[in-house]
Order: structure tokens, then sequence, then C-alpha cells
């Protein structure tokens, strides 16, 4: 496998980047990377993305167990990388030592390269003074792709990077849901130009994940994804006229795919189960409900525009609406197509009832509140500033 510089400067860039915006990788850490010397491109990736995030990084190698632990307890190290049979070394190593947890500064310990079993996890996290062993999936030949496991167990692997397939280890057809299968990742360029990979079938033997919502933190980042987009937008100077058009241009699209040309549908079916899927799942009882990326936008823009453009009172109608229109109506109105066995499975596009109820209350604050308030009459009424607009000011309810 060969490998261009631009590829080894690529791909410490990314991770050093990833790193650092989820908090794991900080200026002044200090990694201790016990690996083999043969594992060349971990190496310098450990050592890259530590030098661009302004970390320290101390490669040892496959050293003794007992001068590893004696550079993590004395050097100081916040960050220890290895594989997981070293890792039952080091382990064992500690208790004939008589360390624990308070003789290290740890506070993340990865493992890569083998399976970690859940009982060596469990005592590694006790030993050395841990919350939890990241064990991220990865490999050499189909780097930058990686996975990383959440808190319920499910790999997530970064379908931005590259084409992720779980084939059956029979037929090579998609695994059925409940399935095992063997992983086939292909990079995407051009974060690979050097020795291109295609349909790589890595050997590794995974579960595909029935056929429900996953609820797992993916709804967090979809949900705080929502929410940075809409502070975008509202401080860039969306007013309310603009969500309120948005959500019933929004009504009619729903109408048409999902009703007239299912397309809603199926996509949704074809990808509800896959990890990033752009929704945000909850479970009340036996009922799945579940919001997509584009609805949380929308719900958030009208609840944020409208406290910007009139206040608390206005902020306060438009959350109910969204509550009623968005999230009880959509839910509930399968009933009255199919009373005789209450189905909920019907989809319901949020947006087909949301969207003209956003609508007719935007025109009801407009005649009842008058002009919106601009972005800098907000932030100036919130620093207690007066203002004196030109025209008639809206008075704030």
């Amino acid at each position: 496998m060969w490998l261009s510089r631009y590829e080894m400067e690529l791909w410490p860039a990314l991770g050093a980047l990833a790193s650092v915006l989820r908090g794991e990788l900080r200026p002044g850490d200090v990694m201790q990377v016990n690996l083999s010397s043969r594992s060349a491109v971990a190496m310098h990736l450990a050592a890259a993305s530590c030098r661009l995030a302004g970390a320290g990084c101390r490669p040892l190698g496959i050293v003794s167990p007992e001068a590893a632990l004696e550079n993590l307890a004395e050097g100081g190290a916040t960050i220890l990388l290895t594989v997981s049979s070293y890792l039952a070394e080091l382990v064992r190593a500690a208790r004939r030592a008589g360390l624990g947890a308070g003789d290290f500064r740890l506070r993340r310990l990865v493992v890569g390269g083998e399976v970690l079993s859940a009982s060596l996890a469990r005592a590694a996290a006790r030993t050395f003074g841990v919350p939890l062993v990241d064990d991220p999936y990865s490999m050499t030949e189909i780097v930058p792709v990686t996975g990383r496991p959440c808190s319920q167990g499910h790999m997530h692997h970064d379908l931005n990077l590259g084409h992720t397939e779980l084939a059956d280890l029979d037929t090579g057809e998609p695994a059925a849901p409940g399935a095992l299968g063997t992983l086939v990742i292909t990079p995407y360029f051009p974060y690979r130009d050097c020795t291109p990979v295609f349909r790589y079938d890595t050997r590794d033997v995974a579960r595909r994940l029935p056929d429900t919502p996953l609820r797992c933190e993916q709804s967090i980042t979809v949900l705080l994804a929502a929410i940075a987009v809409c502070n975008l937008y509202v401080q860039g100077g969306m007013k309310l006229r603009h969500v309120a058009w948005l959500a019933l241009g929004l009504a009619c699209y729903d109408v048409i795919f999902a009703s007239y040309y299912p397309l809603t549908g199926r996509l949704l079916a074809r990808y509800i189960t896959h990890p990033l899927t752009p929704v945000v799942g909850m479970r009340f009882g036996e009922v799945d409900y579940v919001i997509g990326l584009g609805d949380l936008l929308v719900y958030s823009l009208f609840f944020v525009v409208a406290y910007k453009a009139y206040g608390k009172r206005a902020a306060t109608i438009a959350a109910g609406v969204i509550v009623v229109m968005g999230g009880f109506a959509t839910a509930f109105i399968p009933f009255l197509f199919n009373f005789s066995n209450a189905n909920l499975d019907t989809l319901v596009p949020a947006q087909s009832l949301f969207g003209p109820a956003a609508f007719v209350t935007y025109l009801w604050m407009k005649r009842r509140y008058g002009r919106e308030r601009t972005m800098a009459e907000y932030l100036a009424s919130q620093d207690g500033a007066a203002i004196a607009p030109a025209v008639e000011q809206a008075p704030a309810p």
C-alpha cells in the first residue's frame, strides 16, 4: 500500500480537527503511544495529530509493562494509545505493583487493532481511573474511514469519508436485519488518491441492526446541529415572515412527495436504521416517533424568530403551535384514517400540518403586534438601551 505526502498531511489534519472539536485532544495533553513499530501509519497519525493540536506525543513502542507504567505514572501522560493485548499486560503489571487510579493522570484510554473484551475494558477503566475505554474501528487499508461505538454498543461509521456496506457472509448481498455480515468499505476521493480502494472486504464480521429507529447519541447530534444552524440564520437577519413562507412551502412539498409521489416514505425506509441518519428518534411505550432534521430546523426557527420579533408572549404562542401541530397532530392523526386497528405506522409529514398553522400564526402576530423587531433592536432591548427607530416600533407583548 502506497501513501502520498498529501494523504499523510491530510489525515492527521482531519483527525486533529475532529479530536479537538470533541474535546478528546487538548493543548497540553501528553499522549503515550504503546504500539508496535510496524504500525507505521498509526504512529504517524498519532504524532502528527498531537503536533497540530498543540499536544505532546511520547511514542514508546512495545516496551516492558513496568517501563510503560513508570512513564505513565511519572511522565504525566493524559492519553494512552495501545492495543488490547498490551493493555491487559499493563493492567496485570499495575496490580502486581499496587498501582491504582490515583497514581495516574490519564483522562482517555484508547485501544485499536484487536478485539477488546468487556471485562478487560472494565478492569482497565478501574485501574487507570478513566470513565471508559475508547475502542474505535480502523484499518490501515481503509484509512481515513473509521467507526466509533456509541453508548448502545452500535458501531457508527463516518459516512462522509467513505461508503460502508455490510455484505452477507454467504451470498455477498446486503445483510438482512439481524444477520451477520462482513464490512465492505470504499474510501472516497479526495481522501485517498495514491492507492485507491474499491469495495475492500475487511473480513471483519458485524451484525446488522433491526429495522427500528435508533435511539443513541446521534439524536443529540442532530438536535444540536439544528439549533446551531437556527442561530446562524437568526443572527443573519432572518425574520418571522421568512420562516412562515418557508414552512408553507415545505408543507406543499411534503403533501406532494409524501402523498402523491411517496418519495419521502421510500427515503425514510431506506435510511432510518443507518448511523448518522438526520433524524431524532423517540419511543413512547410501543410507539416510535421520528422528527427529521428539516422539521427540527423549522421548529427552532419559528420559536426563536418569534421571540426575537415580538417577545416572550409570541414565543410561547409559537411553542404551543409547534407542540400541537408539529407534535401531537402528526402523531395521532393516523387514528382518523385507521381507527379500527389504531395503526400509528402511517407516515404523516409534519410540515403538511405545521406549515399552514405557522403561516396563519404569523399573519395573526403581524396584525396583533405590528412590525417585527430587527436583530439590532432585539439586542438593544436585551441590554436595556432605548431605541428610537424612524418608523413606528412594534409594541413587545
